[in-house]
């Protein structure tokens, strides 16, 4: 997806990012990873972020990056809510495309299989992406049966 720095204001947001999902209203479990502008988040900081969130049983449990309780970091190479200097700019070629993902564990019961995060970070090797971290299975009710959106 392309990244841009959109002008916000306090209590105010921009973002761009996917999401796997399932469940409704307060059995909602969703995963969503991408980026945004958001100053109540970042401290006031108008730059664009990446990030992930998590909700678990609707939005009575929503948390963000490190705060989610239950999320183990595997790569601390990828900094989890760093800023993004570098973005797109409009009507031009000059686009920042930024490649994330949100894999199941395979080989695993689906009961028992984990959601991953993942970046593409471009490297030279080609060997595509590198996990960020995952929640275990355990962590949700509705999203341990596997996403339905």
């Amino acid at each position: 997806m392309s990244v841009y720095n959109l002008p916000v204001e306090p209590h105010q947001y921009s973002s761009a990012a996917i999401s796997v999902e399932a469940g409704n209203g307060a059995n909602l479990n969703q995963i969503q990873i991408g980026w945004t502008v958001y100053l109540d988040l970042f401290n006031g900081d108008k730059r664009t972020h990446w990030y992930f969130k998590m909700i678990n049983n609707g939005t009575l449990s929503e948390c963000y990056n490190l705060n989610c309780l239950g999320f183990v970091q595997t790569n601390t190479q990828v900094p989890i809510g760093a800023a993004i200097d570098k973005v797109s700019k409009y009507s031009t070629e000059d686009q920042v495309v930024l490649r994330y993902g949100i894999i199941r564990e395979e080989g695993t019961e689906v009961r028992n299989a984990s959601w991953w995060l993942v970046v593409d970070q471009g490297d030279s090797d080609g060997t595509g992406y590198d996990p960020i971290g995952y929640f275990p299975a355990t962590q949700f009710n509705e999203l341990a049966g596997g996403a339905n959106k």
